[in-house]
This record gives structure tokens, sequence and C-alpha cells, in this order.
């Protein structure tokens, strides 16, 4: 007998299965209950549900298809295991059907295409190709036999398969193949012909089976197995449950969203009605039982709205303006997954405020790929800033369980050859949480670690052989930099055995990280030393466990963890019946490891009283109160699947056939239905760069196509909610949980009152919620004038980094992936001033082969801060011949008098009823005069510390004294700027100075000298109130030359992001006290 019971909801489903449950018992109360389920989690929903109904959930006995059909395979041929190869078993006995074909006399113009993709890219990767290819075939050819058995059929009696004319010629070599595969073994039997046995099995009544066969088919089983679960019907009671999202008794033409994305739906049926037919089925449809809404009437949310409405094939009206308090179905556009995964928190603990029955179990969050958001998960759900904030949750993701991890790194770690040791791919791989452990390394050591890298030069390659050059940029030149650090004085300045040693690196924590970071790097070393050379598959294993011992952390629980990786690479010599003695690359080997460990599932995807984070397959139609769906962009969702352009199933489908896109969208319309109470849709939808709106994934744009059919007025913009760029934005505190922006994070205020409160308030200066405190009273304060010039020249930075004690966050940069071959601005600024410190201000006095710079050079390059080889030497020159001609253009007693050693000037000044030292290294007075010579450009920065140090000059050593300042002109129009400066009451002028720099109590405006600069000159052309406006628009049109405050103070960018008209008003006590006292110093050169 088989009765198909069908129903719009998976509970109802499960009130026809214990209705059914008692109808067909046992005859021995031991005698399992036997149910097919196409995955666990579905397995313990249902175990799980019936002990919530009876009290107790025993001796139900839940089965994978694919077992189930295992044990039947058993009973007909108990040594079939050994017969019938499984995909990567039939993938190496391809390999060597492949092979032969190469080295025989290939007479068959069938080979050709074969032969000619084996051989595309040259004979070093002919034996790699060859094994994509065999593991290509193989995947197909496992397909066929589930999912085209009467393929296979046809080739097993030497018969073409019946295949659209166009790919006949595909299907001739697909044929051959397998007949050559077949006569190389054979002893292999294959999946069709197991089911010819089977069913003739099952026809005769031959088999031992369950008293009923419970059948959830939730998911499509493939045509394979469906066929023999439906034979088993005319021997014992099978029951077929499946989802629908349409009732059986629905009238009407079909509903746009099952038109749009229930395309899976209607073939599986129509393939349940071609393999039932001659068969005596009942059908039954279960409907829906009495909801608490009905008991308890509720006005109906949009959500339910929607579902009846695909329920019934009803397109009924909905109302244009949607309840303010109706958040049912709500999409949320965000700037990145990091935004995604922080309004999911939001939403959560919302819905379970507003909902106090409701748990966390009730809360499942699903993505088509959920490795995007695993980082922001574990970051937001699993270190919440307060405790108050935690919700338990649990992360089901095969793809990133902790043995994918370890054969991602094994597989990194087998194909590190080819990556030529580039210093990212080793630092990303020092990352990876199994090497931390073993080597015993945190978050400041790897820090320390990439510090050393990119400081010691290391680019790429092992070392000068590997290189093949003189070795420069290595990991062996750069480890032996770090390590005669360790060894020679700090103050070295000399090459030791031909090596500069790195200075930065001292203690013996240090040298604890430099020899594990040492050792690590000679392991690899000798494992690709021994890998390099292609060997026979038996000689594979002890290498890979070998490696595998060095690397990863001798635990029980990671040995545990490892075994079915040990496995697979242990599985390794048995293929060799195939491959004889050939010498694979260790390129096949990974391919071949790794394929068989992303064959293995973790368990059950949910965990009563967590928050649940699944990929959306394994929770298909589990009903859940609050569903999120995260990753829903254009591109990403539905998605198409890359198919090989020879299989045939892509070329010609079927009913019953696994496409992703059908999938997906079903799986989007199972996921709205499978909700009962809150939908939460979310994507990417605006740019993290320049906030431009992107397009969401084109089902959820159908679905508000089909709202607005039903009358919502514009359901893209009345069920979006556009969320800002951080959480910390004002629009989260200030518009109210209902406009749809709120936060429960008060963290998020703190950062709002430092990054964003002027926004609110008006009043650009106040970040803190009280004034900062002054500087320690003291009976004589002292003043550097270091600290005085980063005040001048960075007011914003300065005032936080060195009143509020704050530091910002730097993105670690790594080392390039290459050798350099030009310096930036940057370095050529260092290179410059290497230069001067080294052969003085006198020009033309050495030329660059000469013996003072030549030394100079060396040091350079052995340190790595030159281009590689010639194009180094190139930059040195050209830089050394700017450096000449700037330095030709500064009269020469200048020269002498910028030559001479600085002093120590010091000043006492009474400020604001306080004594104030001032006090800094300054150039002598000589003759009246003092002389600076900067390699840099005069921008505007550079002209105001001259400024500062001409004032402490003139106050300190001598009232009349002339400064002369030379630097690279600004605008390239001379080589040399000439800056002379003289200030009239220069104590007077650092007295102000100082006054304003004490008395800044709130954030200061961003005064940069650059701003500073562009104020004054539209001032001297407008009135004031021109300045003000076209300084506005200056900035507004050019967002790009706001970079100038991020370039020169990043803290100004980040507290003023956007041009704010009451800045000049601002600005005004600092241009006063700086800008305006700096012109009026400015004298002709006398």
């Amino acid at each position: 007998m088989l009765e198909i019971i069908s129903a719009c909801r998976l509970e109802d489903l499960f009130r026809a299965f214990e209705a059914r449950l008692d109808a067909h018992k046992p005859d021995t109360m031991l005698a399992p209950d036997t149910l097919l389920v196409p995955n666990r989690d579905l397995a313990r929903w249902l175990q799980i549900r019936r002990a919530r109904s009876s009290g107790v959930s025993a001796n139900l006995k839940a089965v994978l298809p694919a077992r189930f059909m295992h044990e039947l395979n058993l009973q007909v041929n108990p040594s079939y295991e050994e017969q019938l190869p499984d995909k990567h078993a039939l993938a190496w006995m391809i390999f060597s059907v492949l092979r032969d074909l190469q080295s025989g006399p290939q007479t068959q113009s069938v080979w050709k295409p074969l032969l000619a993709y084996i051989r595309k890219s040259g004979p070093d990767m002919e034996t790699v190709r060859r094994y994509e290819l065999s593991a290509n075939i193989a995947d197909i050819f496992d397909e066929y036999q589930l999912f085209r058995p009467e393929w296979m059929q046809a080739w097993n009696r030497g018969e073409a398969a019946e295949v659209p004319a166009l790919f006949t010629q595909t299907a001739d070599w697909q044929r051959q193949l397998w007949a050559a595969l077949k006569k190389q073994n054979p002893g292999m039997t294959d999946r069709a012909r197991l089911n010819e046995a089977l069913m003739d099995a099952i026809g005769a009544g031959q088999l031992r089976l369950p008293y009923a066969l419970h059948v959830f088919g939730t998911a499509p089983f493939p045509p394979l197995y469906l066929r023999a679960i439906l034979g088993l019907s005319r021997h014992i009671p099978v029951l077929i449950y499946r989802v629908q999202p349409e009732a059986e008794a629905a009238s009407g033409t079909v509903h746009p969203l099952m038109a749009a994305m229930g395309a899976e739906h209607r073939q599986y049926s129509e393939l349940l009605e071609q393999l039932t037919a001659g068969l005596q089925t009942k059908s039954f449809f279960q409907a829906g039982s009495p909801s608490p809404e009905t008991q308890n009437p509720k006005p109906e949310t949009l959500l339910k709205r929607v579902q009846a409405s695909v329920q019934e094939r009803d397109l009924r009206e909905l109302p244009a303006d949607l309840p303010a308090d109706d958040r049912s179905l709500l999409a949320h556009a965000c700037h990145s997954a990091m935004r995604e995964v922080e309004v999911l928190h939001d939403r959560i603990i919302r819905f379970l405020d507003d909902n106090p029955d409701a748990g966390p179990s009730d809360v499942l969050v699903v993505a088509p790929q959920l490795s995007d958001h695993l980082t922001a998960i574990r970051a937001v759900f699993g270190h919440p800033s307060d405790e108050a904030l935690r919700l338990p949750w649990f992360l089901h993701d095969p793809a990133g369980s902790p043995l994918v991890r370890a054969t991602d790194l094994l597989m990194q770690l087998l194909r590190l050859d080819e990556t030529r040791f580039r210093a990212d791919v080793l630092l990303e791989m020092l990352d990876r949480p199994l090497l931390r452990e073993r080597l015993g390394l945190g978050d400041d050591d790897l820090r320390l670690i990439a510090f050393w890298v990119r400081e010691t030069g290391i680019r790429w390659g092992l070392d000068a052989e590997d290189r093949e050059d003189a070795g420069l940029f290595s990991w062996e030149f750069g480890l032996d930099r770090l390590l005669l650090g360790l060894m020679m004085p700090a103050e070295t300045e000399e090459p030791v055995l031909g090596l500069m040693p790195f200075p930065h690196i001292e203690g013996e924590g240090q040298l604890r990280v430099a020899g594990q970071l040492a050792g690590f790097v000679e392991t690899l070393a000798r494992w690709v030393k021994q890998s390099r050379e292609p060997k026979p598959l038996h000689a594979w294993p002890e290498l890979i466990r070998q490696l595998m011992v060095e690397v990863f952390p001798l635990t029980p629980d990671t040995e545990r963890m490892l075994r079915p990786l040990f496995a697979a690479v242990d599985r390794l010599p048995q293929m060799e019946q195939w491959t004889g003695d050939e010498n694979l690359p260790a390129e096949v080997i990974a391919q071949a490891v790794g394929a068989q460990i992303r064959e293995q599932t973790a368990g059950a995807g949910y965990r009563k009283g967590s928050v649940t984070f699944s990929t959306m397959v394994p929770v298909r139609h589990m009903p859940f109160r609050f569903i999120a769906m995260l990753g829903l962009n254009e591109g990403s969702f539905p998605g198409r699947e890359e198919v090989s352009g020879f299989n045939l199933m892509a070329r010609s489908p079927k009913p019953g056939d696994r496409v992703k896109r059908l999938s997906n969208r079903a799986l989007f319309l199972d996921t709205l239905m499978a909700c009962r109470q809150q939908l939460h849709l979310s994507y990417v939808g605006f740019s993290f760069r320049d906030g431009s709106e992107r397009a969401p994934s084109l089902v959820l744009r159908e679905l508000w196509d089909m709202l607005r059919q039903q009358g919502l007025s514009k359901p893209e913009e009345q069920l979006l909610v556009k969320h800002r760029l951080h959480g910390h934005h004002p629009a989260y505190f200030v518009q109210g949980p209902d406009s749809g922006l709120f936060s429960y994070d008060a963290s998020r205020i703190e950062a709002l009152r430092l990054g964003h409160f002027a926004a609110v308030s008006g009043d650009a200066q106040r970040r803190f919620d009280q004034p900062l405190p002054a500087p320690e009273a003291k009976s004589l304060l002292v003043v550097e004038l270091h600290e005085l010039m980063g005040f001048v020249q960075k007011p914003v930075g300065w005032m936080m980094q060195h009143r509020a004690n704050m530091a910002r966050l730097r993105e670690e940069e790594l080392p390039p992936r290459r050798d350099p071959f030009a310096l930036n601005k940057l370095e050529e600024y260092l290179l410059k001033d290497r230069m001067l410190k080294h052969i003085g201000l006198q020009p033309g006095a050495d030329q660059p082969e000469s013996e003072l710079v030549q030394p100079l050079r060396t040091r350079l390059a052995l340190e790595a801060r030159m281009p590689y080889s010639k194009s180094g030497e190139r930059a040195f020159d050209a830089n050394w011949d700017d450096l000449q001609s700037f330095l030709q253009e500064i009269p020469s007693e200048h020269r002498e008098l910028a030559a001479q050693p600085g002093v120590l000037a010091e000043v006492e000044l009474e400020v604001s009823g306080r004594m104030v030292l001032v006090r800094g290294l300054v150039p002598p007075v000589i003759e009246g005069k003092s002389v600076t010579i900067e390699h840099g450009k005069m921008k505007a920065k550079r002209k105001l510390k001259a400024w500062l140090r001409q004032l402490l000059v003139q106050a300190a050593l001598d009232e009349n004294a002339t400064g002369y300042t030379y630097g690279p002109d600004e605008d390239d129009k001379k080589p040399a700027f000439e800056l002379c400066l003289r200030a009239r009451n220069p104590k007077e002028k650092l007295t102000k100075l100082i006054a304003l720099w004490l008395n800044c109590h709130e954030l200061p405006p961003p005064a940069t000298p650059e701003f500073l600069e562009r104020l004054d000159k539209l001032r001297q052309s407008e009135s004031e109130k021109g300045a003000v406006s076209k300084l506005a628009a200056y900035f507004r049109e050019n967002p790009n030359s706001y970079s100038t405050l991020p370039n020169d103070d990043p803290w100004a960018a980040q507290f003023y992001p956007e041009y704010q008209d009451e800045l000049p008003d601002l600005a005004a006590p600092f241009y006063e006290a700086i800008w305006l006292p700096f012109e009026a110093s400015i004298v002709e050169n006398e």
C-alpha cells in the first residue's frame, strides 16, 4: 500500500505521521518504527516533537536514503561494496584509462577533445589536468547512476543513450570511456545494475523489510532511490510525507510566488506521478490544525496574509499602508556582512522582548553562504559588549567545521610550493587556529611577526636557490637578519657576514617568537623539498603524516578530529591498483584527499535552547517563530551552478534533477512559508566605500512585485529598512524603534558621543560628556617643542591621543606580494633623509660610486630598503641627483650653518597665571641667522613647523635672529623653496599659542595647516561670507580634497566626516593665533 500525505506545514505533517504510527503498529514491541529522512536535522526535529507530544520518543529508527538503499543492496549482494567503486575510486580508474589513451596510438578521433584538454597547459601540467578531468567525469558518472540509470543500462548493453542530437558526440565518447572502464575492471558493477537486481528482488518478495516505512520527502530524493522505495509498497505500507506550499483543495490560478519559485515542487509532483503509475496509491491532504490565533483573534500580519495567499492561490487584497507595528516581514539593507549580523542581533533581542513566551530556540538564522558571515557571527554573538545582551547560539556549518578547516590547512601546505613561499600566504597560514595553538602564538605575537616580515624585507622565496638570485627578499635573508639582530648590539650600523642585523628585536619573549617562526619556516622548507618531486601513491602517506604531526597540535581532541583526514590519506595506496608506479605531484594528492573530506558533513543542524545558525538545506520546512535570511545579495542568490560543458544531464534536464537555481528559489519560498511570526530578510544594499545603493536578490524583488500586485503601494520602501554604515549613528538613538532603526548596545552611545554628536547637537565641539582635564598643575609646566608642533599640525589627533588617551585601530599592513621595483613617496622621503644624515649638506662632494656613498648604497640594499636589482640602483641615483640639485640651490654659507649641530633652547613664560617652560632642539644662531634644511616639500605643515621653531629661537636665543628654512618647492616650480622668518614679539605669540593649547578642553576643529591655508587664500580674495561659502563648496564638490584631513590628521576625518558650515567660525581662534602671526613673520630674504 502506498499513501502520499501532503500538507502546507511540517507541524501538520507530523500530526498525520503520529496518527499513522498508531494505525501501523508492529507485531512486536521491540520492532522500531522506520523513518526515511533526507538529513539528520529533520530526524532530530521529529524525535523532539514526538517526545513533546507523547512524553517520550523511543524506537524511532531514522535512516538516510543512501543508508537504507545500502542495507537493501546488502541483502541482494553481500559483497557489492567490493564491486561498486565510489566516485573517488572511480576517478582513479578513469585516471588510469586516460593515461593509457595518452600513451596509446590514439587512432580514434572521439578521444581528441579529452586529450586536447589534458595537453592544454604543457607537459608539466598533464598529470594534474588528467586527474582534474578524471574527477570531473567521475562526478558526472556518479550523477548519471542516480538520476539517469536508463543511460547506464543502455551503455552496459553497448547501446547509445537517448540524448538530444546536438550532444551525441559527447555522449559517444562518454559511452566508449565507460566501456573502457568496464573492460579494464571486469568485476566492476554500478548502481544501475544494482538497482535492476534490487527491483527484481523486491518484485520477488525476497527482502526482509520493516513492517512499515515512513518517508519524509521534504527534499526530493534521486529517482533511482524513489523508484525502489515506491516498489516496496507492494509488500509493506509505504507512507510518503511531503510539504507543498499550496493546499491541495485550493482553486484558482497558480500563485505568482509559486509560479516564480515553485518549479522544484512542481517537478517533484510530476516525478511522483510518473513513478506511481500502476501502483495502488492513496493521496491525502492534511489540513492545518486550529491555531492560537483563531482562538484568540488578532489582526492578521502581512506575513500571515502572504502565506495564506500562497496556500489558497488567492491574490487577496492588501491594505495600501501597513500598521506601524507590523514587523512580520521586513528587509534590511546594510553596508557589509558585519552590519547584517549587528542589525540581526538587535532584531532578535527586540523580538524576545516583545514576546516573553519566546526563547532563543525559536530563532533560526540561515544564509546561502554561511561562511561569508562566520567572522561576524563569532564577533557579534560570541563577544557582546554587555553580558545582558548575550544570547546562546549554535553554529551549524559543515563547510566551516574544524575538520574542514584542518583539511584546508593541509591542502594549503600541499600546495605551498606553488605559492613561491609568499610572505602574505605564510602570515595568513600562521593565523590559522591549529597553527597558533601548535606554536603558542597570540595576537600580539602575530602582529610582531607581521612587523618583522615587513621590515626585514621578506617578500617571497625560501632562499637564494629558490629565488634563483642573490636571495634578497627571501625568508632565509629576512630570518638571518632577524636572528643576527638578537646577537648583535642594537647600534650596529655596519654589515655583519654580508647582512645588516635587524635592530628591532630584543628580550626573551621575542626570542621565543623568533625561534618559533624560524622553526616553522624550517619545517615548511623541509616539507617542500621532500614534496617537490612527484612520487608514487604509496610514498605520500608517510610524508603527509609526518607533516601533520609537526604542524598540528598533539592533543586527544585534535587527533580525534583528524581521524577522517588520516583515513583519507591512508587510503591513497589502495588506489595504486590503477596508478601503478606512476609518480604523482603534490597537487594531485591535494585534490584527491580534499575531495574525500568535502563529502563529509556534520551532525544535527540545530540545538535546543540556542539561536541556530545554519545553511538553508538542513533546516528546510522546519517551523520557527523568527527566521532570518542573510546574504540575499544580487548575483549570489539564487545564483547559478557551474556545470561542466560535457554534463549531459544539464543539457537535457528531467523532473527530479538537482538544479541549484531552482532549488534555491524553492528554499526561499519554503523558508517564507515556514516562518511563524517574523521574517527578517537581509542583504548588502550599499557599497562600503562610497555608499552607492546595490540591488537585492532577484527573489526579494519578485516578492515585492507580488506584494505590489496585491495592493501594497510601495513595498520596496514600506518593507525596507535602510541601515547606516555604523551602529553608532545618531538615527539609532533618536528616531525610536518604530522607525526600524534602534540599538540595544549601550556602548554605541559612547561611540556616538565621540563620533557623531555634532550632527545631532549642532555643536561641533561637544564630543565629550564633560570637558577634558587640563594638564596636571605643577609649579612649572614643561612644554616640549615637538608637543606644540603636534598640536598645531594635527589638533584633533593630538587632543585625542594626548588628552583623551585614545588610540586609533589601524588596519594591519601585509607585506607586498612582489619584489619592489620602485619607491613610493614616503620611501623616497626616508631615502633622502638617510642620504642627508650620511653625507651631510655639501653637494657634489661625492659622486654615487664614491667611497663615501657606496657604503650607504650597500647598507640600504642589505636592509631591503631599495627596489630589486638594477631598479634599486636607478632609484638611488635618481634621488641622489634630486638631492644634489636641491642642495646646489641653497647658498653655501647657509648650508654650512645648517650643518652645525642643534642646541637646546629654553624659555620660561607666564601663561594664564602659570609658569611654563618651553624647550626644544633648534638650530644655533650664528651671526643673527639660524638655518634649517628640510628635504620634504614645503607644504603648509612644514611652514608652520618652521615658524614654531623660529618663535623658540627668538624667544630663547636671539630676539632679532632671522630664520631660514629650505625645502623642495610644493608646486615643483623650482628646485628649492626658501622661507625667511622673523617674528615680532615672539614671547607674546608663543604665550598666546600655549594659552590656546592649555585652554582646549573640548574637541578642537580640524584646523590643520592645509585647512587654515585654504581659508586664508579665500579670505584674501573674498569677503568673509564669500570665503566661508567657497570653502564649503570646495570640500563638498571635491570629496577627495577632504581626504587631506585623513592624510594629515586621520582623527579629523573620523570626527568630522562631513563638512560643516560652522567650521570656519570654530577655526577662527586657531587662524588668529597661528596662521595670521605666521604670515606676519614672513620677511623678504635679506
